[in-house]
């Protein structure tokens, strides 16, 4: 969890001032996310997901609160948490003895 979290504060912090390419932050985070769910399992990866948005929502999208007035940015976030979802979705529960997931 603290890798999605640490991972959303870097690109809150190295995004902010690009208008054009702030929206995207939220993609990239998803790849962090799917690898964090992956290793770590549903129920991480899907708070890992609430706290990346949360952390977007108050520091990266303006007006810099929880209150995100832009349509795109609002979509971004839900193909954050949609697509945490649907990984979570496909993750096994427990790996069987002996099972690498790195294979």
């Amino acid at each position: 969890m603290g890798l999605c979290a640490v991972t959303a504060a870097l690109l809150s912090a190295y995004l902010k001032d690009g208008e054009n390419v702030r929206f995207v932050a939220p993609v990239i985070c998803l790849q962090v996310v799917m690898l964090v769910a992956l290793r770590w399992g549903r129920v991480t990866g899907l708070i890992g997901s609430l706290l990346a948005c949360l952390i977007f929502a108050a520091f990266l999208f303006p007006p810099n609160g929880l209150a995100i007035q832009d349509v795109t940015e609002r979509v971004m976030l839900l193909i954050l948490i949609g697509g945490t979802l649907i990984v979570s979705a496909f993750v096994p529960r427990n790996f069987p003895p002996g099972y690498s997931a790195r294979r």
